[in-house]
């Protein structure tokens, strides 16, 4: 196919357009140090400008005694704004001529809403005190017949009485009277002063209960059970109407309470980077980082004020610059995996986009059944729709994984355990299958054996998982070298990185190849695993030579662990086979064990629905425990055995200040400057 001159042209722009949006997915955006030279009174003009735009990650500085004051302000307004409450909501420009008339205003307001709050709950408690104290009296009442009256007793005189409640019939000495009641007995028990310890004690014993009479209701138990229930209806009214005045005040309250706090929290913020460091007596150095794409925009904001100096450069990574990743949307969800080791570092290879490929990937080799890996997807997408935060991004993490398995569930021939024979790629072959007349699927029963086939088709598998843990090692060592390149470390990258990247795919092939030592073999072995390894050993040297920097014994440690790791991690990637075996032996567990419930029914309608019963509860079963099993042995072969060969994840997040929040655009007037 021939293809014009305009066709070639267009198809190279577009490749190279693919091409820089993959480097900007592996790399964090390109930032540059910025410094900022400024008048005194136009330091706090400028940042509130530059903050308006969002466009740069300041530096922090310690704040002068100046700012003290605003600065307990806005934390005072802050907290006042967290008891009251915040929320989104639709977002609204908020002028600021000045930041302590601001802050006094809303101040003001939210104090207000504070004390009416504090009121109002005061009373609801009180309200709900007197309802529990009814309660309980209410209680109390149940026990004692509507004519009970409690002065008869009181008014004895000499002696005391208590009353107490039993299910049971009590043999007492002491003088008393009874009544029944819907809840029992009612003893009303007299006695003389200094009885009273005795008689309490033994009452108990016999396994009464002691109760209080209301007596600040009414003396007669009748008239005191009515006035505790039209007292209880009465509180009720109240806390009811105390809740409704609670709930209109916070719902007047929480658009100024959002406000506020989002003012606030943007002031203290802007309160750090503002004072900078002294330059000269009269002017302020103010340091951070932009993105490269918005330095034109940081100048133009700047040229309107007058007076002030602007440096910029391109950022090194001995700056120490923050990390800002752009990723599409679905690769971002990998970011739940990768974020446990932290953020790259700026300039550090990101490897989030590689992640959302090869972690399904892998996934999938140990999890070989279509059907519980569609079951998976599906979940996944219903969590991911359902959840917001680190859930969404684990449900979409899980529904590309189990997408990915239902690939190879087909490859190996498996849905819900059952054998798919025309996508069939055995592993066992299984004798004495069951088939389903008219279907391509097959049962296994329990008298299934391995066949003679088995042992080398294991073999093969076994090299398979080996392979494909080298080829993930290596990409490893690669992008290792690419960081130490992007770091200026040329002599670590080809003395270090290069040998482990040529010597293990290398030492590999030529072992499963059988290359023998002699001839054209030996010449290879020689460039392709003896020099490297060699070169391993030789680096450490050569550093300590040649730039002088580094131990030359934590090098030589680096090159005896890299040794040890290049077995123990190959061989660790025999999880990959060992995961999809240990499925296969599960699966045929569970059909064992519905065999032999339908043997034991027979062949009935009943044998028929236990089998399946427990077919399909065995799926569950082993579904729910290897999708959680993979997912850590997945996320293990990529945390230990992939990423710590080149990710640090010692990077922070690029956080611009910005006075535009969730519901709030601060524009914020000058008060210093004179801006033309």
């Amino acid at each position: 196919m021939q293809f014009t001159g305009l066709e070639r042209a267009t198809l190279r722009v577009a490749m190279l357009n693919s091409a820089s949006k993959v480097y900007h997915m592996l790399f964090p955006q390109a930032m540059e140090k910025v410094e900022i030279v400024v008048p005194r009174d136009e330091a706090s003009d400028l940042v509130d400008a530059l903050a308006q735009r969002g466009l740069v990650h300041f530096s922090l500085s310690a704040a002068p005694e100046a700012y003290d004051e605003l600065a307990r302000k806005a934390q005072e307004i802050v907290q006042i704004a967290s008891e009251l409450g915040e929320s989104g909501g639709e977002k609204k420009d908020v002028e600021i001529s000045s930041w302590n008339a601001a802050l006094d205003s809303y101040s003001q307001r939210l104090s207000g809403y504070l004390d009416q709050k504090k009121r109002i709950e005061d009373e609801l408690n009180e309200v709900r005190a007197q309802r529990q104290k009814l309660s309980e009296a209410l209680l109390n009442l149940e026990a004692f017949p509507p004519e009970y009256d409690d002065s008869a007793f009181s008014a004895l005189g000499f002696y005391r009485h208590a009353v107490f409640l039993s299910q049971e019939q009590l043999r007492v000495s002491y003088p008393h009277a009874e009544a029944e009641s819907q809840r029992g007995k009612v003893y009303v028990i007299l006695y003389e002063p200094s009885m009273e310890i005795g008689v309490r004690e033994e009452l108990k014993k016999m396994g009464a209960v002691e109760i209080v009479y209301p007596s600040w209701l009414d003396p007669v138990a009748e008239r005191a059970k009515k006035k505790a229930q039209e007292g209880l209806l009465e509180l009720s009214k109240r806390e009811t109407q105390l809740m409704d005045q609670r709930k209109k005040l916070l719902e007047e309250a929480l658009p100024v309470a959002t406000e506020a706090g989002e003012v606030s929290r943007m002031l203290l913020r802007s309160l750090e980077v503002k004072p900078g460091s002294d330059f000269t007596e009269s002017t302020r150095l103010i340091t951070g980082f932009v993105q490269e794409s918005e330095v034109k925009e940081l100048i133009e904001v700047t040229r309107r004020f007058p007076g002030v100096l602007v440096y910029h450069r391109k950022a090194l990574p001995s700056d120490n610059p923050p990390t800002l990743q752009r990723l599409p949307e679905l690769v971002s969800h990998f970011r739940v995996i990768v974020g446990s080791l932290g953020l790259p570092a700026y300039g550090e290879v990101d490897p989030t986009l590689i992640t959302a490929i090869t972690f399904p990937l892998l996934f999938a080799l140990m999890f070989p059944d279509a059907g519980q890996a569609l079951l998976l997807a599906v979940a996944g997408v219903v969590m991911a729709k359902k959840f917001q935060g680190s859930l969404k991004d684990l449900g979409y993490v899980m529904a590309f994984s189990g997408a990915a398995a239902v690939i190879s569930g087909l490859a190996f021939g498996e849905v819900f355990g059952l054998e798919i024979h025309p996508f069939a790629f055995h592993i066992f072959d299984w004798q004495g299958a069951f088939s389903f007349a008219g279907t391509p699927f097959s049962v296994w029963r329990p008298s299934a054996s391995v066949s003679s086939s088995t042992t080398q088709t294991i073999v093969t598998l076994m090299l398979f998982s080996i392979g494909v843990g080298i080829a993930q090692m290596s990409l490893g060592f690669l992008l290792s070298m690419i960081n130490q390149l992007k770091k200026g470390l040329a002599l670590k990258a080809l003395g270090s990185s290069l040998p482990k990247l040529v010597l293990l795919p290398s030492a590999f092939a030529l072992i499963v190849e059988r290359v023998p030592l002699t001839g054209i073999g030996l010449v290879l072995w020689a460039a392709l695993v003896i020099v490297p390894f060699v070169l391993l050993y030789v680096f450490p040297f050569l550093a300590k030579l040649l730039v002088h920097e580094g131990s030359l014994g934590d090098e030589l440690m680096d090159a005896v662990e890299s040794t040890i790791s290049f077995i123990s991690n190959s061989f660790s990637y025999l999880r990959l086979l060992a995961m999809a075996v240990a499925h296969l032996a599960l699966m045929l567990v569970v059909f064992v064990v519905a065999w032999l419930a339908y043997g034991y029914f027979g062949s009935t309608a009943l044998g028929w629905a236990m089998f399946w019963i427990i077919a399909a509860l065995g799926n569950l079963i082993v579904m729910a425990f290897e999708a959680l099993l993979v997912f850590i042995q997945s996320m293990r072969l990529h945390f230990y055995e992939w990423m710590m060969k080149f990710f640090s994840g010692s990077g922070y997040q690029f956080s611009p200040l910005s006075y535009e929040g969730k519901a709030v655009r601060v524009i914020k007037k000058p008060s210093y400057a004179q801006i033309k």
